[in-house]
């Protein structure tokens, strides 16, 4: 009845459209229906159940756009929308999060191994996309009333079909037996011994407080055992549930109880006795000649008094163990409290990582999953300028392709000006910068060099007063020499270089990051991280050669490609950001861009030679998108 109470909004909302034919009406009975509802179950305090919980937001955000938009379109729209949010919401948990959704809905029902839940997760994931996409369908090529039938009748029947499914697979996979099914009899525990345990409200000391001390002794029973993270949801005898730490549970009574027992027991036979020693006292003064009646109570006396002694040991014992038991705990409890002090002051300093507070819902987890970080793109414009000084003219200007190059997408911009200012030119260096401040302050503006060149009469002022000067966000330095084409090799750091730590800290004095061109070698960029250095640059040459000579799914690819990761990971596992750059093109970033722990690729060559062929902004533009 509760269920079916939950779902009369709906039905009214059916009802009133095939009388009235006008959608917009439908939906405002079921808005108003539901909030009936809501304020019907809050008046009466009563629980609202979920169904009706998931109607009223949904009604209330769906419904309230439906009346703002007053737009078939967008009608036959939502449950397209919303069946994506669902499906993203259980892939991107996976993806991200690392959780089944799935899992925490039905984990208390069914024990599976992590196997069937991502099966389970990735089919409920397929079938809400099947189902979103079935909707359009039917509202692209059917009339209103036949969408409507099938907007509550086909995708309910759908949603049902979707659950044979899911028991057929666990059927099929023997995964509905009794070690998988919740034990119908919950065991019974017991708090130990004489302790207040704090109930809450989830499984860690970081979790609201429902209780704020249950006593030892206490009589509950186990719905749940987190093993991870040491705690067990239980029940008490007056059905409050909650979460408490596993180690105050024991399977049998405590020591206080224990001696309690023995106590009664105790009692009971004392008063045995005394009532045995009365009649025997009785039986003497009244008829001494039955001596045969006398021993058979001396011997019943003999016997209580033998059973006294052994309870009285046993209660001794209790008392004891309970005595050991009361210290060890307190110790025990005072040890635990200290631990989760530091346990969640450890937490408050720490970033915030994802965590279990992703919110029940796909809103929150959809958000995460379309603002998830990426490897952003610095586009170098050392051709732009290459191609002006061909002829020696203003254009194209370096400066105008900065823009275009932002607008399109790029989150930087990065200059290698070399002592003979073949291309990048220092009066090119000095615009950009003040381009980059002026009208883009959160560009990054990235400067390459050598900084052991030195300034020549050409103009060049070398690499120390270019930084100095223009304060670039970052300077990446290369071990280029004053002619050389084009970079192809990066830094040799077998030994210590002073010279070039000497010009790390002075870049970082000017408030530039330090980035240095590495090859993917592990113990030279450890050395970079001892030279000061707060990032590298990857080398990317030998691994484009290789792309464009055997392809993606070559051994030598997949091999190159491996070095790159490990390199990465690596650098990230001693505190160095990492960057890449060399012959990175549309095609090769398809697979490079699996290296998550890089944070920005310069482009310039690639990226200028697609442009003549599509336009600059498309170029950036298709740039951006291959990294996404």
């Amino acid at each position: 009845m509760q269920q079916l109470l939950d779902y009369a909004a709906i039905l009214a909302f059916v009802v009133v459209y095939f009388i009235t034919r006008d959608i917009f009406l439908a939906t405002a009975v079921l808005m108003g229906g539901v909030t009936l509802q809501v304020v019907g179950y809050l008046l009466m305090k009563k629980p609202i159940g979920n169904e009706l919980k998931v109607t009223f937001v949904a009604s209330m955000l769906l419904g309230g756009m439906t009346l703002i938009l007053r737009d078939e379109t967008f009608i036959q729209w939502k449950p397209s929308i919303v069946n994506a949010i669902l499906a993203l919401t259980l892939v991107g948990g996976h993806l991200i999060g690392k959780t089944f959704f799935i899992k925490k809905m039905l984990g208390q029902v069914l024990h599976l191994p992590d196997s069937a839940w991502f099966t389970l997760t990735y089919g409920w994931a397929l079938g809400f996309t099947l189902a979103g996409a079935l909707n359009l369908w039917v509202a692209y090529n059917f009339d209103m009333d036949t969408w409507v039938t099938f907007r509550f009748a086909g995708l309910l029947m759908i949603n049902i079909s979707m659950l044979i499914a899911t028991f057929t697979y666990l059927y099929a996979k023997g995964l509905l037996n009794e070690d998988n099914l919740p034990d119908p009899k919950a065991r019974t525990v017991y708090i130990s011994d004489e302790l207040t345990v704090p109930l809450r409200s989830g499984p860690s000391s970081g979790h609201r407080i429902l209780h704020r001390g249950l006593p030892s002794g206490t009589q509950m029973e186990v719905l749940e055992v987190d093993e991870g993270a040491g705690f067990s949801r239980i029940r008490t005898s007056r059905g409050t549930e909650g979460w408490i730490r596993s180690q105050y549970l024991v399977s049998e009574p405590i020591a206080k109880l224990k001696l309690a027992a023995a106590q009664r027991a105790m009692n009971n036979a004392q008063a045995a006795l005394a009532a045995e020693q009365a009649k025997v006292k009785e039986l003497t003064a009244s008829n001494r000649e039955r001596g045969s009646t006398n021993s058979a109570y001396e011997k019943r006396i003999a016997e209580l008094e033998t059973e006294l002694a052994e309870i009285t040991r046993i209660s001794a014992g209790a008392i004891e163990t309970n005595a050991e038991n009361i210290k060890l705990q307190e110790v025990n409890a005072r040890l635990q409290d200290e631990l989760d002090d530091i346990a969640q002051s450890r937490a408050q300093l720490e970033d915030n990582t994802f965590n279990e507070a992703l919110m029940i819902g796909g809103g929150l987890l959809f958000l995460g999953l379309i603002a998830n970080p990426m490897t952003v793109l610095s586009v170098n414009l050392n051709k732009i300028a290459l191609l002006r000084n061909a002829r020696e003219g203003a254009r194209p200007s370096v400066v105008e392709a900065a823009r275009v190059a932002l607008a399109a997408g790029a989150k930087g911009i990065t200059v290698h000006p070399r002592p003979d200012q073949r291309h990048i030119r220092t009066t090119d260096v000095y615009a950009l910068a003040e381009l980059l401040a002026s009208e883009y302050p959160g560009i990054e503006f990235n400067i390459e060099g050598n900084p052991m060149a030195n300034a020549n009469a050409g103009g060049y002022p070398g690499l120390d007063a270019l930084i100095e000067r223009t304060r670039p966000a970052q300077a990446t330095l290369v071990p280029d020499s004053d002619n050389q084409l084009t970079s192809d090799h990066g830094w040799n750091l077998t030994t210590f270089n002073s010279k070039l730590a000497d010009k790390i800290a002075l870049y970082q004095s000017y408030g530039a990051r330090v980035s240095l061109f590495m090859d993917p070698d592990i113990p030279q960029i450890q050395q970079a991280q001892a030279h000061g250095a707060q990032r590298i640059e990857l080398y990317t040459g030998p691994f484009a050669d290789l792309y464009s000579e055997h392809g993606a799914d070559s051994e030598a690819v997949q091999n190159s490609f491996q070095s790159y990761l490990g390199a990465a990971r690596y650098a990230n596992q001693i505190g160095l950001g990492v960057n890449a750059g060399h012959d990175l093109d549309l095609h090769n970033l398809t697979l490079f861009k699996q290296i998550t722990e890089v944070a920005e690729v310069s482009i310039g060559h690639a990226l200028i030679c697609d442009a003549l062929e599509m336009g600059l902004s498309a170029s950036v533009t298709a740039y951006v998108k291959a990294l996404a």
